[in-house]
């Protein structure tokens, strides 16, 4: 299917002049989960009490846990997380995910993936964040990482809060080469040339689009992978 996806990959009218570089966020990028650590902040910024902030958290991760111990499938996980969230005011969703970001930035990047981000971005590289994660929770790290383009999770709003519904696909595995490609075609751009990093097996199908992709960390099955297929490999050193 990879392949598929590669064939239909390529823009009308694409600008060959721009170089892109594509990172996955959560484990790549950052070393926390960003979703998940901002739910649980919403709960601890909007809870009567911490002794209520945490029977929250420990519901979701219980709630989580149960549904991933019975479906494999990555991209169901990510609709049913997105669940989680309905009736949540979108803008009390964004002041946690910036706490959030404020109370771990310190400790928060894989600063040798960054430093290949900021190179990137150097060379005059078009940089994009493609994520299963969410907008809100995204846009502290993406304006702090001068980070213009960020492809991820689009989720239902009404009146101004969650319904827990995701619009079009989960952004994960297959889906997220998918709306890499989509992103690629409405602006114009490919990634001949490009690069393309990522921290799990399920990347390999986004990583598969790059003429230069990159295999970070070490997930058993992505190294397995890259090695057979002569993918460069990035250690997360030497931060970790």
């Amino acid at each position: 299917m990879t392949a598929a996806i590669a064939s239909d990959c390529a823009a009308p009218e694409v600008n060959a002049a721009r170089i892109c570089a594509v990172f996955d966020l959560d484990e790549t990028l950052i070393r926390s989960k960003s979703m998940l650590a901002v739910l649980e902040q919403y709960h601890r910024s909007t809870a009567a009490s911490p002794d209520q902030a945490e029977r929250r958290i420990r519901d979701v991760r219980a709630n989580l846990t149960w549904y991933v111990e019975r479906n494999a499938n990555r991209a169901a996980q990510n609709r049913y997380f997105y669940r989680q969230l309905a009736g949540i005011p979108v803008d009390d969703m964004a002041r946690a995910a910036q706490q959030w970001f404020e109370a771990n930035r310190a400790a928060l990047y894989h600063d040798a993936v960054v430093a290949q981000l900021n190179a990137h971005q150097q060379a005059g590289a078009v940089v994009i964040v493609v994520s299963g994660s969410f907008a809100e929770a995204i846009a502290p790290i993406a304006a702090d990482l001068s980070i213009e383009h960020v492809v991820c999770a689009r989720l239902e709003q009404r009146d101004g809060r969650y319904t827990g519904a995701m619009l079009g696909e989960p952004t994960i595995g297959e889906g997220k080469a998918i709306a890499l490609c989509q992103f690629l075609q409405v602006h114009g751009l490919s990634m001949h040339g490009g690069f393309a990093y990522g921290d799990h097996d399920s990347d390999i199908p986004m990583l598969s689009l790059a003429d230069h992709p990159v295999a970070v960390g070490s997930n058993a099955a992505l190294l397995d992978h890259a090695r057979r297929h002569d993918w460069r490999i990035s250690p997360l050193f030497p931060d970790d």
